[in-house]
């Protein structure tokens, strides 16, 4: 073997050496193909959300401060990935709710016929179907689109306590809206985020001339739903936290 061949040889061993370790560090910065990330909403994915919102009580955009101060809800939520074509995916699901207007109650009049003024309580509830619509290009979130459907039960009861005497008012509705949303997915695929939704709850009764009765079933007055007492509508804020399936 030459001298030359005894120097070249270590150096090309050298060489192999590099381009090895070259070719390694290039597959460890290929990067993650978009439909494969952690956060991305693929069919057969399943969130399952407990929710918060908070929902105004009119059809104006001050809702989107003031629905902080009107009807609380707590909520469950579950969307199924069915439908993908590309970086969109489809999902449809339930949402079930159940609200009050919590300081509408201790600060908001509700006067009788007679201007006295009365103690009352209202509530919402009810189950509506959903569609929502996700983004899947991007890598670390998840924004969508979502559209709400279904019936709605409410109840206001109101109570003249000095004179003895109570009324309610109940009505079935229907709830409506759309709305967007983002969800930021952890690792162990918890499920965080928020949304802003747009939405109507018409009532199929019109709370007018409601009988206030006294304990021997006498009516000694009436009173009539304000507007502190509707149902959920305009501007809605919810907070979410889950799990996906």
């Amino acid at each position: 073997m030459s001298a030359l061949a005894m120097v070249l040889l270590p150096t090309v061993a050298l060489a192999q050496d590099r381009t090895i370790d070259a070719d390694d560090v290039v597959r460890r910065r290929e990067r993650v193909d978009p439909g494969e990330e952690i956060t991305d909403f693929d069919v057969g994915d399943l969130d399952i959300k407990l929710q918060l919102g908070f929902a105004g009580n009119s059809l104006g955009p001050q809702t989107l401060i003031t629905s902080f101060f009107n009807w609380f809800e707590i909520q469950l939520s579950a969307d199924l990935g069915v439908i993908q074509h590309e970086s969109v995916t489809l999902g449809v699901g339930l949402e079930a709710w159940i609200g009050r207007p919590w300081i509408p109650e201790s600060v908001a009049a509700l006067s009788s016929e007679a201007q006295r003024g009365l103690d009352w309580r209202a509530a919402t509830r009810g189950v509506v179907f959903r569609s929502t619509l996700h983004y899947t290009g991007l890598s670390a979130l998840d924004p969508y689109a979502s559209v709400i459907l279904g019936p709605s039960f409410d109840v206001v009861r109101a109570w003249d306590r000095p004179v003895g005497a109570s009324g309610h008012f109940t009505s079935t509705g229907i709830r409506f809206g759309v709305g967007a949303g983002l969800n930021v997915v952890s690792k162990d695929r918890i499920v965080g985020g928020v949304e802003l939704r747009y939405m109507a709850s018409p009532r199929f009764r019109r709370g007018e001339d409601l009988p206030l009765v006294d304990g021997e079933g006498e009516v000694v007055d009436s009173f009539t739903i304000g507007r502190a007492q509707r149902a959920p509508r305009g501007f809605t804020w919810i907070g979410s936290i889950g799990l996906r399936f």
